[in-house]
């Protein structure tokens, strides 16, 4: 007989996604998200073969956040925003850098 007062071994790893949401002047509440380590890697990878951490960001960035009715970024959209956008740019790279715990040193690691 079974005994079920003990609790289940788990068979694996439980890890949860994490998410911060992000107050911005020109796109309201974006919400930057974890990305799966398959699109990190893929992300990095790219960016380390163009030797680039500022493609790796706005490549996450667009990979991330999504806005308040699921609106995304684009590279596009990134390369032209005007300038009052811009400290909103920043504090959004800053969270994707946190909620996926990367930095500058990891793109040459890839």
């Amino acid at each position: 007989m079974t005994d079920l007062s003990q609790p289940a071994s788990p068979s694996g790893f439980d890890l949860e996604f994490h998410s911060e949401i992000v107050k911005t002047r020109c796109f309201g509440d974006v919400t930057v998200r974890d990305v799966g380590a398959d699109t990190l890697e893929r992300i990095a990878t790219r960016s380390a073969d163009l030797k680039d951490i500022r493609a790796m960001m706005a490549d996450l960035l667009c990979e991330a956040a999504t806005g308040a009715n699921g609106e995304r970024f684009t590279p596009d959209l990134l390369a032209r925003l005007p300038a009052r956008a811009f400290q909103d740019r920043i504090n959004l790279l800053n969270a994707v850098a946190r909620v996926n715990g990367v930095s500058a040193d990891d793109v040459g690691k890839a």
